[in-house]
Parts: C-alpha cells; sequence; structure tokens
C-alpha cells in the first residue's frame, strides 16, 4: 500500500476565502484519497500486465515464510513510528485502520 498526501500550510489554508476552502475541502479529503486510490490501482494493474507479458521478466512471489521474514525485519520502523508521540495523533489506532483496510482491499495481502 502506497501513501500519498496533498499538505497545505494552515497559514495559507486560514488565507483563502470561506469560498475557495469550501471547494479544496470537497475536492481533497477523502474524495482525493479516492481519486489517488483509483489512479494508483489502475497504474500497478497496467505494470503488472507489462511485466507479465513480458518473457524477459519474471515475477517473484513471496512464500508466506519469506514474507513473514520480511514483515518481521522491518516491524521495528513501525513500532519506533508508534512509540513516537509527536503530532498529537492515535499512532497506533491508525496502524489498526491502515491494517485492516490493506486485509479489506486486498484480502490476499497479508
Amino acid at each position: 500500500m502506497t501513501v500519498l498526501a496533498l499538505l497545505m500550510n494552515k497559514r495559507s489554508y486560514d488565507r483563502l476565502s470561506e469560498k475557495d476552502r469550501k471547494v479544496l475541502d470537497s475536492l481533497s479529503g477523502e474524495a482525493l484519497s479516492l481519486r489517488f486510490g483509483k489512479a494508483w490501482g489502475s497504474a500497478i494493474a497496467n505494470a503488472r500486465q507489462k511485466v507479465a507479458a513480458d518473457p524477459e521478466q519474471t515475477i517473484t512471489t513471496l512464500d508466506d515464510a519469506a514474507y513473514d521474514d520480511m514483515r518481521d525485519a522491518t516491524r521495528g520502523v513501525v513500532d519506533d513510528w508508534v512509540a513516537s508521540d509527536s503530532g498529537g495523533i492515535d499512532r497506533q489506532a491508525l496502524v489498526d485502520e491502515l491494517q485492516q483496510e490493506v486485509k479489506q482491499q486486498q484480502p490476499d495481502l497479508h
């Protein structure tokens, strides 16, 4: 899963007119996330098709043990991020929600 973000300085946002903030708000957030997700999903599908059709390319699928090893080797990155309390967000809840979303969207992924 890839995380995409559109960021704006709060002071710049606050300087926008109410009308412009409403337009920006209606085109960002969940609406933008859905558009990004569809575009990214389409790009990934196209790339997979091209690679699969190319006889000079080899697609390797990790078995469960290799996947678990990779996940375990990188777990510290997530654990360190969750342990940080900067930003004022519930990082563990965010990780849990993201993992649940991955399971729902891609049930064949771990």
